[in-house]
């Protein structure tokens, strides 16, 4: 995640504007949810965290 949020325009997710920071989510910024290959990549590390 730290990878993540070192993006530009990467941002820690809300679910509203006040609330609580969300620790494992992370808001992408347009021009990497463009690039499949690197979504791909995203997804992939997901999985394997997500699976433990």
């Amino acid at each position: 995640m730290t990878e993540l949020l070192q993006q530009r325009g990467a941002k820690r997710f809300r679910y509203f504007p006040k609330g609580h920071v969300k620790k494992e989510y992370v808001v992408l910024p347009g021009r990497i949810l463009d690039d499949s290959a690197e979504m791909k990549r995203l997804l992939s590390l997901s999985l394997v965290y997500a699976r433990g």
